[in-house]
């Protein structure tokens, strides 16, 4: 789902019991285009007024979540030693 790769991203990238930055494109509009970036911190709001579905399997899920993302942009001159090293964009965000 969008919420599990989301939270993903927050981790860092496990290769040989080593752990690697999870870099990030991120694009908002014209305003920021492919940004590498890294996940600072991600949380998930279920609104108190929010209505859920009750038909899927038997399961009882919400309709409706807040997400709060914040990411730290990473300066082209600092991770491209760590690109050239072999680690990659995990996925790009466009909103």
């Amino acid at each position: 789902s969008k919420l599990t790769n989301l939270t993903k991203l927050s981790y860092p990238l496990i290769e040989n019991n080593m752990a690697h930055p999870n870099f990030t494109e991120f694009t908002l509009g014209d305003m920021y285009r492919d940004k590498v970036c890294i996940v600072e911190s991600l949380s998930y709001t279920f609104p108190d007024n929010g209505t859920w579905e009750t038909n899927i399997e038997g399961l009882i899920l919400p309709k409706f979540i807040d997400v709060a993302i914040t990411l730290n942009e990473i300066k082209k001159n600092i991770y491209k030693d760590e690109l050239s090293a072999g680690s990659r964009v995990g996925i790009k965000i466009k909103l």
